[in-house]
């Protein structure tokens, strides 16, 4: 690989890890006004763990179990 390919796939890295950072400070900003506005939506906040969790845990065994192969 010649040394001009490795230096675009950095500099497209790092511009892509800015823009997710850049987006992720603004969705926080953002879900912060919308907390301010309505306190009971930020008081069951941590209640969405207790939901998302379990669900993910069951897509990704699941996932796992059809990529096995039987014997």
């Amino acid at each position: 690989m010649s040394g001009m390919m490795k230096s675009g796939i950095i500099v497209v890295s790092l511009c892509a890890t800015v823009t997710l950072m850049w987006g992720a400070a603004n969705l926080a900003m953002l879900s912060t006004f919308w907390f301010d506005e309505h306190p009971d939506v930020a008081k069951a906040m941590p209640l969405l763990l207790v939901f998302v969790l379990p669900i993910v845990a069951v897509a990704i065994h699941r996932r796992r179990g059809r990529a096995t192969m039987p014997d």
